[in-house]
């Protein structure tokens, strides 16, 4: 508080005699732009004041000093503006006030600022907090929700001094601002900025250099690289960091003669042949002209490497179905590196997938092995500076059979975080990694401070890995990774905490002061951990210990404030520099003191000779004048002294205001401006003309229907005597319609005598309208309210209460109706099963009932905490009354309902409110049966039972288990299992009915059960119990070549005697064979494969072998229960290959319209490994078909002639054909390329 007292009363010691004017007079030009550390924003100008102890009452002392006002929100892009500001520049998560006041005990909201009301409240709030929505808090401010993570208002009180607040003014209101805030160019009458003469500021800081010793064949140097701007222009040293006898850390300068490797050009060091003994250390620069001396942040220059990998690695084993991890093993390095892993050789690089995984950090993973994993692997790194990079050595990874899959696991260490650390704009990488059998599935969510994800993340590698890019502090918290695989799912948590390096938030600002007045300096910036601050004077880091008496009697040093007393031009005009600092960087904000006397000067705006304004307008005259120390401030009329009347005044920093002007008050007026250093006297007329006179204003209520075009008149009429030029301006809510914006010129139209019409009416068009006749010496206006009739605002405020199992009580208070009755409500519901909004009661005549004379007050709920309303947006009845609905029958038992409601009037259906707090239902015995009961399968002796089992919304309870009724089909007597432990998830069960009851049937049903009672039954539903396996193996195993790569196989086999019991006709099905077969001279463990033959016929086809190999070939039955006994293997052998050579020579001749010869040359065998050649085969097709469709004519091998006549071709088609020789290896190559042939069109008769 005392602080801000100050600054007001230091602010006002600035000369600074302006006016703002809100058109345009002859002479005075007015400068549309925002001034020094304000912020722009459509037409407006913002300034943000951290402060942690200001109230309404000076917050808006404050703003008042630049002509401003807290702000006013007018539309959702500017409240977007706010968002996204405070989102980028308040780490710290202030409360911002602004100019919102509430009436006690209504909900009639407006913005002081401005005067406007509220625009969609609604959407401007956070959602509901109890600890800030009193109905004794009449303000609003902006600040931020960890629990829904995101900026929003909330009701404050705002008579406590404990905010920052947020400062606004229309960007024509700015003349004179840029003088409250001494600029370093204060006093000088310079218009080109970059010559103005100050000291140096760091631009471009240097960065960490990591050299790549590898790489010296392309490039032998590193750059060290700093930029400051100045004006002179600076000159810059480098200083190497080190340590002095005392153990402290000194800056010793290097000089680059003293070294032929070392070159500098301006800021940029270049070192060549860089030596890891000398050149590795810590470096800054430093910038210095006339007016000072600046330091850069300190940076380390290091050598990058890789070391070698171990030349050997031992043997990974790993079981079939089971997960297994392999480390990358890699050696030292600097800096970090990439990681890939290849498989049986370079370069067949691991593709991962659901199951193969690598982490981060290099590790292999695998969630289950297969037999395909078996493979020798190898582990490669590759810098991330340069292409260097190492193999590691290969090494074999065996699998080996299992009896069972493993159960669901985490692997160890998983979920993990990459990096461990994070820092605030590092890409956040959370892997989770998990070993079962079936492959798992994963899921991420948030648990902590939040529910809601960070922004723009990312899932990836199958779910495995979320990915927040560019982090923020809020992005913090516990994440959950579940995994899921069939029936089994387990869950773990990580912690993410986000740190960062110091960032400024508030830098250092130039100041202008004069000899004695006092310097205080703020500086803020953010950090994690908590940052500390140094302060600097040209370079030197200040401390009160080392400086002199006399500084050290003036100068105070308490963490990021800096202030001097009685400040003395000689002493104290230099560079100053703010350092922040944490364990994970440091940095700097500069600025520069001057301190200078000046007796007062108007050069940069000379005082115009005249301004015009018109009766009945306000204006300010201007007079800008620059003075160290604060001049007495007189003006004059006449020649007499002006004093402040209730009409005329001068303001505290030097204005002179008339309100509503008159004729009189034309004449001459003079400033006058005196210091000790002298005296300065500016002067201007002020000629007074008469307004003109909108003749058809605009009506004060105008009323317009949802959907209608409307028109609003603005006709001018003027004084013959002043016929002056006049221009239409229409404003909405005080910003100025653009007629030129094509995003609204479907909407908004202008005539020539200023009448607005405006299309396709909504409420966003229900607005405060503002016709202004402009000239070139001032406005006139009118204004009015445009009403809008339509549908139903949304309702506000919705709460329930009298919750049972499956009925609910729902209150709201309706929006507004917009001039038309409410005639009756929707309500809508959704649960925490079901997202999707469900209408529970239309078209329904509500209940109205007296509301709680304080509104938006907390409402005790059944079955959870008191919820708080928001602030309901409404007309007529709606700030006294609720209405209320009982919801019989509609809910379902122990489901978590939020609800919305929306109203009807004569227009339509307005939009639903938004959800209201969460209530659950009461429990309740389920009410639904499973479905779809099913089964059959399974091991010999088993019943294997199968349903849809009940979605949770249906469990009316936080849980449920199944009841299974069976017995064998036609008995009486029922068998029941309560699987009490399996959970209402569950959708499968084995009954052990005993090995003597296989492929019986049996009759079940399922009913579901929980705490409160049983559910109905199921549907009865018939299953047969499992199959025995085949227990005859097949005989009479034969087989004969089919060709070089595959053998036709035949068997027998009594079906019926497929089971023990031959007398029963329901003792199993058949369902096919497996044909196993291997190379002679092969383990048949190791090297068989198995061809699946479905069906009851006894041959079957193996293909894709080896050209004249022997191979064994076994049969086996199979049926649904598994696999019989394996015939004794029969031994066979294929053909030799087919030919290998191609015929040529191909022709053919026409010998009629319709056919023709084709004639070729023969090809005798390349090797002994080819069958001999049986023939020749012509192959075939039409020029617009694929070559599967073609056809093969014969011609075995006989005659001295290779020739094939091909007949009936089709008049007017094209036909490809190739020749190929066959033999009993199969089919040999074909001749290329393909010959053409197009047969002719026949003639068509006349």
């Amino acid at each position: 508080m005392k602080y801000y007292s100050k600054l007001l009363v230091s602010l006002l010691s600035v000369l600074l005699i302006v006016c703002s004017l809100s058109y345009a007079t002859n002479g005075l030009t007015i400068k549309n732009e925002c001034p020094k550390n304000w912020v722009s924003y459509s037409s407006s100008c913002y300034k943000f004041v951290r402060s942690n102890s200001s109230q309404f009452y000076n917050a808006s002392n404050y703003c008042d000093l630049y002509n401003a006002k807290l702000i006013s929100v007018n539309d959702f892009e500017e409240n977007d503006f706010i968002l996204d500001w405070l989102q980028d520049n308040d780490p710290y998560r202030r409360i911002w006030l602004t100019s919102a006041l509430v009436s006690y005990g209504q909900n009639n909201w407006q913005w002081t600022g401005d005067l406007s009301k509220f625009i969609n409240n609604n959407d401007l709030w956070l959602p509901t907090n109890a600890s800030y929505e009193r109905m004794s808090f009449n303000g609003a401010a902006y600040t931020f929700s960890y629990t829904f993570n995101k900026w929003g208002l909330i009701r404050v009180d705002n008579q406590r001094p404990v905010y920052s607040f947020i400062c606004e003014f229309h960007n024509t209101n700015s003349a004179g601002n840029s003088y409250l805030d001494r600029g370093i160019d204060y006093g000088l009458n310079i218009h080109n900025k970059s010559l103005v003469p100050r000291g140096p500021r760091i631009t471009v800081e240097p960065r960490d250099v990591v050299f790549d010793i590898s790489g010296r064949s392309h490039s032998n140097q590193l750059k060290l690289r700093c930029v400051a701007d100045a004006h002179p222009e600076p000159s810059y040293t480098w200083y190497r960091e080190d340590h002095n006898s005392n153990g402290l850390l000194v800056g010793t300068p290097i000089d680059p003669l003293d070294d032929d490797r070392l070159t500098q050009t301006d800021g940029t060091l270049t070192i060549f042949n860089p030596k890891q003994e000398t050149d590795k250390g810590k470096y800054y620069c430093a910038a210095m002209n006339v007016y000072g001396r600046v330091i850069s942040q300190t940076v380390s220059i290091t050598f990058g490497y890789i070391l070698e990998f171990n030349k050997k690695r031992s043997i990974e084993r790993g079981k079939e179905n089971w997960g297994k991890s392999i480390s990358c093993d890699a050696p030292q390095h600097h800096p970090r590196v990439l990681y890939y892993w290849t498989k049986a050789e370079f370069p067949n690089f691991v593709q991962e997938d659901r199951r193969v995984f690598i982490s981060h950090d290099g590790n292999l993973y695998f969630s289950s092995l297969e037999k395909i994993d078996r493979s020798n692997y190898s582990c490669q790194i590759q810098s991330l500076i340069s292409s260097t990079g190492r193999f590691g050595p290969s090494f074999p990874l065996v699998v080996e059979p299992a009896s069972n899959g493993q159960k669901l696991q985490f692997a160890n260490g998983f979920p993990k975080s990459f990096p461990e650390g994070p820092l605030a704009g590092d890409d956040i990488r959370l892997e989770c990694m998990a070993y079962g059998y079936p492959t798992p599935a994963y899921n991420w969510t948030r648990v902590s401070p939040t529910q809601h994800m960070p922004r723009g993340y990312s899932l990836r590698n199958d779910g495995k890995v979320l990915v927040i890019p560019r982090a923020r502090i809020e992005d913090e918290g516990e994440y959950v990774c579940k995994a899921t695989s069939e029936n089994e799912s387990l869950q773990k948590s990580v912690r993410v905490s986000v740190q960062a390096r110091p960032r400024f938030t508030q830098p250092l600002d130039d100041q202008v002061l004069g000899e004695r007045e006092q310097l205080v300096w703020d500086c803020e910036a953010f950090g994690l951990p908590h940052v500390t601050y140094s302060w600097f004077k040209n370079g030197e880091e200040l401390s009160l210990a080392t400086m002199s008496p006399l500084d050290a009697a003036r100068y105070t040093i308490k963490d990021n404030r800096f202030m001097i007393d009685s400040v003395q031009r000689e002493r104290d005009s230099a560079m100053y520099q703010c350092r922040a600092s944490n364990q994970y960087g440091s940095a700097f904000s500069s600025a520069q003191l001057r301190v200078m006397n000046l007796k007062p000067n108007a050069d940069k705006d000379p005082m115009p000779l005249s301004v015009q304004a018109m009766v009945d307008q306000n204006i300010t005259i201007p007079c800008y004048v620059e003075a160290i120390p604060k001049p007495v401030i007189t003006w004059r009329k006449e020649g007499q002294q002006i004093e402040d009347r209730s009409r005329i005044k001068v303001t505290p920093s030097g204005l002179l205001q008339i309100a509503r002007v008159r004729v009189s008050d034309a004449g001459g007026y003079e400033c006058q401006a005196e210091n000790h250093l002298g005296a300065l006297s500016t002067k201007t007329w002020l000629v007074v003309k008469p307004a003109p006179i909108i003749a058809e204003p605009i009506q004060r209520r105008e009323i317009a229907r949802f959907g209608d075009t409307k028109t609003l008149s603005c006709e001018v009429q003027q004084s013959d005597s002043y016929n002056m030029e006049i221009a239409h301006v229409w404003l909405k809510n005080g910003l100025m319609i653009n007629f030129d914006d094509p995003t609204t010129a479907n909407k908004y139209s202008r005539t020539e005598t200023g009448q607005l019409t405006i299309r396709n009416i909504s409420y966003i068009d229900q607005a405060n309208y503002t016709c202004q006749a402009q000239t070139s010496i001032g406005t006139v206006e009118r204004s009015g309210t445009l009403l809008v009739r339509g549908p139903p605002d949304a309702c506000g405020a919705v709460s329930a209460d009298g919750l049972t199992q499956f009925s609910a009580r729902v209150s709201w208070t309706d929006g507004s109706d917009h001039l038309a009755k409410i005639v009756f409500n929707t309500i809508e519901g959704r649960t925490n099963h079901n997202s999707s909004w469900t209408v529970l009661a239309a078209n329904i005549s509500a209940q109205l009932v007296q509301r709680n004379q304080y509104l938006h007050q907390p409402i005790p709920v059944s079955g959870g905490p008191l919820v708080v309303p928001p602030p309901a947006v409404g007309g007529g009845l709606t700030g006294f009354y609720r209405k209320t609905f009982l919801l019989q029958n509609q809910l379902m038992p122990w489901s978590i309902y939020e609800f919305r409601v929306s109203a009807t009037n004569e227009f339509g259906q307005g939009p639903p409110s938004e959800p209201s707090a969460k209530y659950r239902t009461d429990m309740s015995a389920p009410r639904f049966a499973v479905s779809n009961l099913r089964g059959g399968g399974g091991k010999a002796g088993t019943l294997s039972i199968k349903w849809d089992p009940l979605p949770v919304y249906a469990w009316g309870s936080n849980e449920i288990w199944y009841q299974i009724y069976y017995r064998l089909n036609g008995t009486y007597e029922w068998s029941k299992r309560e699987l009490t432990s399996a959970g209402g998830l569950t959708d499968a069960y084995t009954i052990n009915v005993g090995s003597e009851n296989f492929y019986k049937l049996f009759d079940v049903m399922v009913q579901p059960i929980n705490s409160i009672g049983a559910g109905p039954l199921s549907q009865l539903a018939y299953i047969r119990s499992a199959q025995q396996m085949p227990w005859i193996q097949p005989n009479n195993v034969h087989g004969v070549a089919h060709n070089s790569t595959s053998l036709n196989v035949t068997w027998s086999f009594p079906t019926d005697l497929l089971m023990p019991d031959p007398e029963s006709s329901e003792s199993g099905k058949l369902v096919g064979y497996r044909i196993r077969y291997w190379p002679t001279g092969k383990d048949p463990q190791t090297h068989s494969l198995t061809k699946l033959k479905r069906g009851n016929e006894t041959w079957g086809l193996v293909v894709g072998l080896q050209p004249d190999t022997e191979y064994h070939v076994s049969v086996m039955a199979y049926n649904e229960a598994g696999s019989g006994p394996e015939s004794e293997s029969f031994r066979l052998r294929t053909f030799k290959s087919a030919p290998q050579r191609a015929p040529t020579s191909v022709s053919a001749e026409f010998l009629d319209d319709t056919t023709i010869k084709v004639i070729w040359r023969g090809v005798a065998p390349i090797t002994t490994n080819e069958e001999p050649v049986l023939g020749y085969k012509v192959r075939y097709w039409r020029y617009d078909e694929p070559i599967s469709s073609a056809k093969d004519l014969i011609k075995p091998l006989g005659g001295d002639e290779l020739s094939l006549v091909l007949s009936n071709l089709v008049p007017g088609e094209t036909y490809k054909l190739r020749v190929l020789a066959y033999s009993s290896g199969g089919d040999g190559k074909m001749s290329s390329p393909e010959l053409i042939i197009k047969i002719k069109s026949q003639p068509s008769e006349s």
